[in-house]
């Protein structure tokens, strides 16, 4: 079997084959696939299968092989010339690249792996997105799921269609992430994405789009003109997710502010810098923010700006939290209610536009 390929095509592809294996080198293996003028890359991650297809290329004749894909995609990214020779000998089962100057060649054996897609093709719901507003927001929720089962059960993104109105909600006991997607749907659907997902979806379709994204109780796919991505759901129970933490949302503040995001995103990062992850104490009272800390003999004590201030609060919170719950809030201005839950124990409410985020205080 001989084809040429144009480079650069080649390249991208191979890029976001080695993306959706989450680039483990010593595992990630992609399938070729040469059929009617066209080649279908395959591959599977952990949670993912990924299929994109190359069109109008040269070939001679059918083939199918699988290759180690770090091996070829560094090579590919050596060569210089616009186009790429493959030659597979399917009796010794060997493949040959070259640029199409002859200069540079890489002999590799192929691999003994057939990949194919066994999951579910039947979808119970297809709907369109504007991309970059969801896959942000999916990338805000998985700062919000936990890193592990031990530090807290929930380490996915739970998306769910409630009242017409597709949710995204993330948690990790100590924070909460709420928010919604502008799209009105009829179907009820409940499903747990895994919290990696946005990092793969962006690395593989970038600043472009997907046509449809569409969703069953396996997996969720997203496809464009050329790329097939689909990511597998975590198991879990319908209702799974926390009610009591949702049910805090409605709950009374004792205190309320809103604040230029801006202006205490600097003040939480200077602290944070200086103290290297402190908590700090934001104190709400005489219609003002105090903002405080101290460690190791040092103290620092910063008044913010803010307006509307009502009622009184004093609490700590992780400052990396914070700064967290600000560039997740995605707005210039910031509503913050604190929530009591005991005595100097309050939840603090971060409100802008849809977003919703809860902070639990810390405990000294």
């Amino acid at each position: 079997m001989k084809s040429k390929i144009p480079k650069i095509t080649l390249e991208l592809a191979l890029a976001h084959c080695y993306d959706a294996t989450e680039k483990k080198a010593s595992e990630s293996i992609t399938q070729f696939a040469f059929k009617d003028k066209e080649l279908t890359l395959k591959c599977k991650g952990a949670f993912t299968f990924f299929e994109e297809t190359i069109s109008n290329i040269e070939l001679d004749e059918d083939c199918t092989f699988s290759l180690k894909t770090s091996l070829l995609l560094e090579f590919v990214k050596h060569i210089t010339s616009d186009s790429i020779f493959v030659v597979f000998d399917n009796q010794k089962k060997t493949c040959l690249i070259s640029g199409s100057d002859k200069k540079s060649k890489l002999a590799l054996q192929s691999v003994d792996c057939v990949i194919s897609d066994s999951s579910d093709d039947e979808y119970d719901i297809s709907f369109n997105v504007t991309y970059l507003d969801f896959i942000n927001k999916l990338t805000y929720a998985s700062r919000f799921c936990a890193l592990n089962f031990e530090s807290y059960p929930l380490t996915a993104i739970h998306c769910h269609i409630k009242d017409t109105k597709p949710q995204i909600q993330s948690t990790n006991g100590m924070g909460f992430y709420q928010t919604s997607v502008d799209k009105e749907l009829t179907e009820e659907l409940e499903i747990y994405i895994p919290k990696k997902s946005p990092i793969v979806i962006k690395n593989i379709f970038g600043d472009g789009h997907f046509e449809k994204i569409s969703v069953n109780k396996n997996n969720v796919m997203f496809k464009s003109d050329r790329c097939k991505l689909k990511i597998f759901l975590e198991k879990c129970e319908f209702g799974l997710f926390p009610e009591q933490i949702v049910s805090w949302l409605d709950e009374q503040s004792v205190a309320t502010i809103d604040v230029s995001s801006y202006e205490l995103s600097n003040t939480i990062k200077l602290f944070n810098s200086l103290f290297n992850e402190c908590s700090v104490c934001l104190k709400v009272g005489d219609d003002k923010l105090e903002v405080f800390s101290e460690e190791n003999g040092l103290a620092v004590k910063e008044t913010v700006v803010v307006e509307n201030c009502t009622g009184e609060s004093n609490s700590f919170y992780n400052s990396k939290s914070i700064i967290d719950c600000i560039e997740s809030i995605q707005s210039s201005w910031i509503k913050i209610e604190f929530i009591p839950r005991q005595n100097e124990y309050n939840l603090c409410k971060f409100i802008a536009g849809g977003n919703i985020i809860l902070l639990c205080p810390t405990i000294s």
